[in-house]
């Protein structure tokens, strides 16, 4: 049995990560539950985006649930902060912070 060219692809495309089969053995696992038919789905829409890999195709496969959504929505900002954090970057750091082994003035 040959695989449908989405899969193909995209098992193309996970061969370039050290762990690329067991990303696609996961995904093969999905046809499963979902069938082989809606993993060919997934997969050809996760390509066309472009985002391929087994986490994009997953989330198309098991999207968050509608109640999730809505209690995100329900959590946005009316006004989105605007503080200045430099009152608080002279009190509290150093002339010369060291960030990562290079040094920034602030």
């Amino acid at each position: 049995m040959e695989l449908p060219s989405a899969l193909q692809a995209v098992r193309q495309r996970l061969s370039a990560y050290s762990d690329g089969e067991s990303r696609f053995v996961r995904l093969l696992l999905q046809a499963n539950q979902h069938g082989l038919e809606a993993l060919d789905k997934a997969c050809t829409l996760s390509l066309a985006h472009g985002g391929c890999n087994d986490t994009v195709i997953l989330d198309i496969l098991n999207p968050t649930p509608k109640e999730f959504q809505d209690e995100c929505q329900r959590l946005h900002l009316t006004s989105p902060p605007d503080d200045d954090c430099h009152g608080y970057n002279r009190s509290y750091l150093s002339k010369t912070a060291i960030l990562g082994g290079t040094a920034y003035v602030l």
